[in-house]
């Protein structure tokens, strides 16, 4: 009883910080900054355009490529050059890619060598990007990116505003089948519940760091200097493992949660997301096993406390009643920030929870095992 009583109120406590942490985000996106990243800005606010370097790791990306390669030339950031590596793909990722540079100079293609020992496969290629690029700015997409023509000169001016290292954007999530919609968003409630992101670019403490792989946007003199990707290159994600490093020096970063303006289909069902998520859930909570298992069980428990008896709950029933409800809501209000509609965000949040603990249990099978396929490709797991 006392156990099942103190549980109840560690869920009631925490479920009530994710929601505040929430708010915060949701509020401080609307109001802290004039210059949201949400925002359309007219092309003028880079007067002068200092060359920017799009660097695009690919590897069998055919059906996605080229549509990426379409939105960079549309853009309103003229002053760009595009390299793409093509890391052993066996479809027709090169030829596209070939094609598209016959009808514009500004695209380079980069063929793949043999992976070195230590090296995770993206790392290296967005290394070897990095020592082909010359412009002043270095900006990595990953190939699964759609990006509307003006958004380029407004998050250069916003890096160059706030002298930033590394600006990471969040793309807003196209999600068309129930299986990405029971997984996708549990990202998203991660990152919003659990890490304040106005602390981000304001706190130097490197507990305060986020970062998205499929948008990072440096200062190339510092990503020259230090040579981030290099700094991980061991490791199966870099993109959280960079926004630490970088803070660790001293230096400074910021992410946002992006409209439509940037947009991105990362997975294609319930089965690609979870084993994709997997590779990178522990990495959410710093690496950490506890953490993670520690964070499942409260946020899961609080589903189930309403079906204890009520004498062992603080505020009886009404007690456990409280915690589903603020775990519902948090995955309701996930939703709607996604773009689902109130009924889809009722329904589909006990779903996400499960899924969650699918992702979870994937993972901890992955770590044990130490090993794992991705993209034909066997990763390493750290």
């Amino acid at each position: 009883m006392i156990i099942i009583y103190g549980f109840s109120l560690l869920c009631a406590v925490f479920l009530i910080f994710q929601t505040v942490i929430l708010l915060i985000n949701v509020v401080s996106e609307k109001i802290i900054s004039p210059y949201s990243v949400n925002q359309y800005p007219p092309a003028i606010l880079v007067p002068e355009q200092e060359l920017l370097s799009i660097l695009i790791p690919a590897r069998n990306e055919a059906d996605r490529i080229g549509a990426l390669l379409d939105d960079l030339l549309r853009s309103d950031y003229e002053n760009l050059e595009i390299l793409v590596y093509d890391d052993a793909s066996t479809d027709s990722t090169a030829d596209i890619i070939r094609r598209k540079m016959s009808g514009d100079s500004r695209i380079r293609l980069l063929s793949g060598s043999a992976l070195p020992e230590g090296w995770g496969g993206k790392n290296h290629a967005c290394h070897r990007l990095a020592l082909e690029a010359r412009g002043r700015y270095f900006l990595f997409l990953d190939a699964d990116v759609r990006l509307d023509p003006n958004i380029l000169p407004f998050t250069v001016d916003y890096v160059k505003r706030y002298d930033l290292t590394l600006l990471s954007l969040f793309p807003w999530q196209d999600m068309e089948s129930l299986g990405e919609k029971a997984t996708v968003p549990s990202m998203y409630w991660v990152l919003l519940s659990l890490l304040p992101l106005p602390l981000v670019r304001r706190s130097p403490n490197p507990a305060f760091s986020a970062a998205n792989g499929q948008f990072m946007l440096f200062d190339a003199p510092r990503y020259r200097y230090f040579r981030f990707h290099e700094q991980v290159r061991h490791f199966n994600v870099e993109d959280i493992l960079i926004s630490r490093w970088i803070k660790k020096q001293g230096l400074k970063i910021d992410v946002k949660i992006s409209e439509k303006n940037l947009r991105c289909r990362m997975y294609t069902g319930y089965r690609a997301a979870l084993s994709g998520f997997s590779r990178s859930l522990f990495q959410f909570f710093g690496g950490s096993v506890v953490a993670t298992l520690l964070f499942t069980l409260i946020t899961t428990g609080a589903w189930t406390l309403w079906l204890f008896p009520p004498s062992n709950l603080p505020l009886g029933s009404w007690g456990g009643f409280l915690c589903l409800f603020l775990a519902w809501n948090l995955r309701l209000l996930i939703a709607v920030k996604l773009g689902l509609n109130l009924i889809q965000g009722l329904i589909l949040g006990p779903l996400q929870q499960l899924s969650w603990l699918g992702m979870v249990t994937l993972a901890l099978f992955r770590r044990f095992r130490g090993k794992n396929v991705w993209k034909n490709r066997t990763i390493v797991f750290k």
